[in-house]
């Protein structure tokens, strides 16, 4: 829906994927996907949410503090959402980052990991044991005309809730995923900081600030989609010449708008 009334719609995420060179029903990368979701935020102030994505896998506290203020609003810091799009493997997620991964789900302020399998993207919000627990963005529903909840039927009700739990095993988890997570204040953020430095084996790390280079040729390495390629995965017939960036494993749902948008 491109209603102002939905400023985080499939729709709104496709257009502006197509201003960071993405056409439409093309792969978003997990990097791709959290330069879509920043966006989207910063058009809408009225969410009085901010964005930050890390950086080479490291959350600098002094950039998430200088994001996070508002001075518009008079604001210290206002609620962000941390995103941290990362690749944990080659062909496989590697088993050292199991514990930690479900130790994520654990943390309050955790909102899940935007993830999947070969030729399936998925949104995983829990765990139990081995076990992953997810939403299918790729299961369809009616829509539903937006309204309070005491106005909604139970047969409209039941269109947000899925029949059956859905559930995968960590170790089919394909190793290019978007970890996400919400702070609502300073306090809130400090302790996110205190337990991810508290995770032995941890997928990305806290740092006070980035070090200050002074020849951009030391970075290790650049956070772009072609750092999460996963070409092999298409057969020979689907390969093309965007295979450096396409990232086939992690998949949004391809975006058919032809009869939407002009």
């Amino acid at each position: 829906d491109m209603s102002s009334r939905c400023p985080f719609s499939v729709h709104r995420m496709a257009i502006i994927g197509c201003q960071l060179g993405k056409s439409i029903g093309e792969w978003f990368g997990p990097f791709t996907a959290s330069q879509a979701i920043k966006a989207l935020v910063e058009d809408f102030p009225g969410a009085q949410l901010s964005a930050y994505i890390t950086k080479d896998g490291v959350v600098y506290k002094n950039d998430v503090y200088k994001t996070a203020k508002n001075n518009k609003q008079n604001k210290d810091f206002q609620s962000i959402l941390i995103l941290v799009a990362i690749r944990l493997g080659i062909n496989n997620l590697n088993p050292i980052y199991y514990d930690a991964l479900r130790a994520y789900f654990r943390f309050p302020q955790s909102v899940g990991i935007a993830g999947g399998k070969p030729s399936s993207s998925y949104y995983f919000i829990g765990t139990q044991a081995d076990g992953l627990f997810y939403l299918d963005p790729h299961h369809s529903r009616p829509a539903i005309e937006l309204k309070s909840n005491d106005q909604l039927t139970e047969e409209e009700l039941l269109t947000y809730h899925c029949d059956v739990p859905r559930k995968i095993s960590i170790s089919q988890l394909d190793p290019s995923m978007l970890l996400g997570f919400y702070c609502k204040t300073k306090d809130d953020f400090e302790d996110f900081c205190s337990r991810v430095e508290k995770i032995s084996q941890p997928v990305f790390t806290i740092a006070q600030e980035a070090p200050d280079y002074s020849d951009d040729d030391c970075g290790v390495f650049s956070e772009d989609d072609d750092e999460f390629d996963k070409s092999n995965d298409k057969s020979d017939d689907d390969k093309s010449d965007d295979d450096s960036d396409a990232d086939n494993n992690f998949t949004e749902q391809v975006i058919e708008l032809d009869n939407v948008i002009d």
